[in-house]
C-alpha cells in the first residue's frame, strides 16, 4: 500500500531530496510502513540556518505553502486567488495518488483543510488527532485576534467531528481527552524510542534536572526557573543543576532570566539537540520536568521518552496527560501548576526512597515506551479497516 503522509509541520529544504525539521513524527510512519512506499507532504521553505533536530531523505516531497500559524493561514486564504491555488495544490496531490491511504497529522488548520479535500475525493484516510484545540483561543489571544481564533477553533472542532464520522477512515488520538471525545478513535503515541539502545549509567547519573521542549512561556519554563531558584535555597546537598533543551520564541528571554537570577553556574540552556544527544541527556539526568500550562496538550513525547530511560517525570495535569501519567506511580502530577508546587515537587523527587519507588514502577512499564508496541497497533488497525496484508 502507498501512504501519502501529510504532516502539517514545518520543513526546510536543503536540496531536492534532503529536508530538515524539528519533529520526529515522520519517523514513526517510516517504521510503521514500507519506507519506499511513503510520500511526504508538508509546509516547506528553503533552509537558511534554522535550528533542526531531524533529517528526512525522500525522493519525492509535495510542497505546500509555509505559513507559520492558523491566523496567518486565514489571512492567506481570504484572498480567493490564493485559496483557489491552495485547493488546487491539495487536489493535485490527492488525484496523483488516488487509491493510496492518506495519513494526516491534525489538527493544524492546514492539515484540516487537506483532510476535508481527501474526504471530498472519497479517499481512504488515517487522521491522527495529536492535540486539542478546544479552549486554546481564550488562553493565547486577545481582542480581534481572539474573535478570529474562536471562529477558527469552532471550525476545526466541527471538521474533526466530520472526520470522525467519515466512513472510510481510521482515527488515532493522542491524549485521554481526545480519545474520550472521539468514541471511534484508537489511542496512539507516535513515539520514536531507541530500538537497540541500552542505557548505560556513568558518573554523571542523577546530576541534573532536565526540561525538553519548546522554549516559550506557555510551556512553564519561567515558573520552572523560579521554582528551581527557590529549591536551591533549601536543598543544598541534592541535585544542583537544571538544563533546558529546545528552541523557541522565548529563548533569549530565558537566557536573560538565568543571568538576572544569577544562576549561570546552575542552569544551562543547551538549545536544540538531536536524538542521540537527547538520549545521553535523558540517560544521565535525575528526572525530567514538563510544566506546561497548555490545556491543549495531547501527550508530549518527552514524557514517554523519559520513561523509556526509567526517569521519573514532574508533569502538569493539563490536556490529555492524565490518561497514562499516574501520580506517585510513574510521575508527580501537578494540578494548577505554579512556582511553589514545582519547588515542592523538585524536593520530593530528590528524596531517595520516593525516587526509588518511582524507578521501580517504571521498570515494569515497558510496553507503552516501545515504538513497536504502537506501530503494531497501527498496522493491526490498518489491516483490519483497509484489508491489507
Amino acid at each position: 500500500m502507498k501512504i501519502i503522509a501529510f504532516l502539517g509541520e514545518k520543513f526546510y529544504k536543503k536540496n531536492s531530496t534532503t529536508f530538515y525539521c524539528s519533529s520526529d513524527s515522520y519517523k514513526f510512519i517510516q517504521q510503521s510502513f514500507e519506507k519506499e512506499k511513503i510520500i511526504y507532504s508538508s509546509q516547506l521553505k528553503e533552509y537558511k540556518d534554522e535550528p533542526f533536530t531531524s533529517i528526512l531523505h525522500s525522493d519525492k516531497f509535495y510542497e505546500v505553502p509555509f505559513i507559520d500559524s492558523n491566523l496567518n493561514l486565514v489571512k492567506h486564504i481570504i484572498n480567493p486567488i490564493k485559496l483557489k491555488k491552495l485547493i488546487h495544490t491539495f487536489d493535485n496531490i490527492i488525484k496523483e495518488n488516488s487509491g493510496s491511504i492518506f495519513w494526516v497529522r491534525n489538527p493544524a488548520l492546514i492539515s484540516i483543510l487537506f483532510t476535508m479535500r481527501v474526504m471530498k475525493h472519497q479517499e481512504r484516510l488515517i487522521s491522527h488527532f495529536c492535540a486539542d484545540v478546544k479552549g486554546i483561543s481564550s488562553s493565547k489571544y486577545k481582542f480581534i485576534k481572539w474573535i478570529l481564533a474562536i471562529i477558527i477553533e469552532k471550525y476545526i472542532l466541527f471538521c474533526m467531528k466530520k472526520i470522525e464520522l467519515y466512513n472510510d477512515s481510521i482515527i488515532f488520538c493522542t491524549g485521554s481527552i481526545l480519545h474520550n471525545r472521539y468514541k471511534n478513535s484508537h489511542y496512539l503515541l507516535d513515539i520514536q524510542t531507541p530500538q537497540n539502545y541500552y542505557p548505560e549509567q556513568d558518573d554523571r547519573e542523577n546530576n541534573f534536572f532536565l526540561f525538553v521542549g519548546r522554549i516559550q512561556d506557555d510551556k512553564g519554563i519561567f515558573e520552572l526557573l523560579s521554582a528551581f531558584k527557590k529549591y536551591l535555597i533549601t536543598e543544598k546537598d541534592k541535585v544542583q543543576k537544571l538544563k533546558f533543551v529546545g528552541s523557541g520564541c522565548d529563548s533569549k528571554k530565558l537566557q536573560q532570566k538565568i543571568h538576572d537570577f544569577g544562576l549561570e553556574k546552575n542552569v544551562d540552556y543547551l538549545g536544540p539537540k538531536n536524538k542521540e544527544e537527547l538520549y545521553s541527556l535523558y540517560n544521565n539526568c535525575h528526572c525530567v520536568i514538563v510544566p506546561s500550562k497548555n490545556k491543549y496538550e495531547g501527550f508530549p513525547r518527552v514524557i514517554v521518552e523519559s520513561w523509556y530511560f526509567r526517569k521519573p517525570v514532574i508533569v502538569s495535569n493539563v490536556g490529555g496527560i492524565s490518561g497514562l501519567a499516574e501520580h506517585n506511580i510513574n510521575c508527580i502530577l501537578i494540578d494548577n501548576i505554579d512556582v511553589d508546587k514545582i519547588t515542592q515537587s523538585l524536593s520530593k523527587i530528590t528524596d531517595d526512597i520516593y525516587y526509588a519507588s518511582i524507578k521501580t514502577n517504571l521498570e515494569k512499564q515497558t510496553d507503552i515506551t516501545s515504538t513497536n508496541y504502537w506501530k503494531n497497533k497501527v498496522i493491526k488497525e490498518v489491516n483490519r479497516k483497509f484489508h491489507h496484508d
